[in-house]
């Protein structure tokens, strides 16, 4: 209370999927009263990096995807997995053919198989 009216103080500018200590404490002209306390995790949000040291290994018919996770500190939140996505680009137009969609766990590598000889693939 702040002249006789109720403040809600909003804390801003808070990280993702971190744990606060929140005090609140009472106040007269002659001081300070002791502290409530309690801890609040924020939520999760998208990881704000990308894997890190992409690498491709071929044969002729599969593409061997291994990749390192994003840094801790850009996780956010618990890592629960990757998702793979290719396609082909179309020979003279390098219009794409519709993105497949592969989920893979807890690995850091994948590999692509029954994919056309002599074929370029654009893989994220």
């Amino acid at each position: 209370v702040v002249n006789g009216t109720y403040v809600l103080p909003i804390l801003t500018e808070l990280e993702e999927y971190t744990d606060y200590l929140i005090e609140v404490s009472a106040n007269t002209i002659i001081g300070t009263g002791p502290p409530a306390r309690s801890y609040q995790l924020t939520p999760q949000d998208v990881p704000n990096g990308a894997p890190r040291n992409l690498s491709l290994s071929t044969t002729n018919t599969s593409i061997q995807v291994n990749w390192s996770a994003p840094n801790a500190d850009d996780l956010n939140g618990i890592l629960t997995g990757y998702i793979i996505t290719y396609y082909v680009y179309v020979i003279d137009t390098k219009e794409r053919e519709e993105p497949i969609n592969t989920s893979s766990e807890d690995d850091q590598t994948f590999t692509l198989y029954g994919l056309q000889e002599y074929t370029e693939y654009f893989i994220s």
